[in-house]
């Protein structure tokens, strides 16, 4: 998936979950236990997620935040009936979660978090850890309209599975409190949180191949329970 395209040409869905596989494997197959119209959503949701991880990487923070602000307006456009930039995954975006549009007051919290990061400096695990919560949070409400119960499990999921890719000192409190709760969230919100269940194998800096990954996430699934910190 290019960044840029001819004048509205979308990417498919089949272009953005090829995309979402390569740079993403794991919220990849967390997406594989969702119905498949929610599954596209979160689909072409975490591509967004990924662009937005992409600005962290920017060689100085100010080209960050000047990328943070491009998706900005573009979900701006999405919501308020504009003509959406020409860009492939600005429209996919449009296609499949323009009709939602309780998520914007969520996008712009996910894009603050972002900025958040950029202005504290990329070593700050606390709002890394924080951005990844948002993101948990923005992809429950495409899941699901109402805030419930769930919404701080979901969260907490996010921040323990980000603290584990940061190797973040406080990663086993995170973990033991997603671990605590993860047997109640309900299925539907598997493409959400099953990626969590590698966390045990992140912590132990333990080499994961995609059938590792896969069977780790299916016994998550089957069991509704994910391991435990050794």
């Amino acid at each position: 998936m290019s960044q840029t395209t001819s004048p509205q040409i979308r990417a498919t869905a089949k272009e953005l979950d090829l995309k979402l596989k390569t740079v993403d494997e794991d919220r990849w197959l967390a997406t594989r236990y969702s119905p498949k119209p929610i599954r596209s959503r979160l689909v072409a949701f975490y591509c967004l997620v990924h662009e937005l991880d992409r600005t962290l990487t920017m060689s100085e923070p100010m080209l960050g935040h000047i990328r943070v602000q491009w998706w900005r307006e573009v979900v701006e456009q999405v919501y308020s009936g504009q003509t959406v930039r020409s860009h492939d995954l600005a429209l996919a975006l449009k296609e499949e979660l323009g009709s939602l549009e309780h998520l914007l007051s969520d996008f712009l919290d996910l894009f603050e978090a972002y900025d958040d990061v950029l202005e504290k400096g990329v070593s700050d695990h606390k709002s890394r850890i924080e951005a990844g919560a948002q993101v948990s949070a923005t992809a429950f409400k495409i899941v699901r309209l109402k805030n419930d119960e769930h919404l701080k499990i979901v969260e907490n999921c996010g921040r323990a599975y980000i603290a584990s890719r940061l190797n973040a000192e406080n990663t086993t409190l995170l973990y033991d409190l997603a671990r605590r709760d993860f047997k109640i969230i309900p299925i539907e919100f598997g493409g959400v949180v099953n990626h969590v269940s590698l966390v045990p194998a992140y912590v132990k800096s333990t080499r994961l191949s995609g059938i590792k990954k896969r069977w780790l996430i299916f016994k998550a699934v089957c069991s509704g329970r994910i391991g435990a910190l050794v």
